[in-house]
């Protein structure tokens, strides 16, 4: 229901879902990353979720792995990816920031 809320209010940005864990090594060492990332464009709204502190979420979006991300736009799933590869993230975040409003 949280997540709905938040995904409402931002229907004209890029939201992406982060989902981490404290226990993972590849989801600490993204985290060093994220707010540099948040500052550098501000239609991009960067969510960090640890399923720790919301298993509920877990089956919800079928996690399997952390860090995952899920990237939306207009309040729909346009995309995943799974793994810390930090690049691959910035990659992402471009090429969903292109999607338009229509599609």
């Amino acid at each position: 229901e949280e997540c709905q809320t938040l995904l409402g209010a931002h229907t004209k940005k890029l939201v992406v879902f982060i989902f981490v864990a404290e226990w993972c090594p590849h989801s600490l060492e993204l985290k060093g990353h994220l707010d540099s990332l948040a500052k550098e464009d501000h239609h991009v709204v960067l969510v960090l979720i640890d399923v720790d502190d919301a298993p509920d979420l877990i089956p919800f979006y079928s996690l399997y792995a952390v860090p995952s991300f899920y990237f939306f736009k207009n309040n729909e799933e346009i995309g995943t990816q799974i793994g810390g590869d930090y690049a691959k993230l910035r990659t992402c975040i471009r090429k969903f920031k292109r999607v338009k409003e229509t599609e």
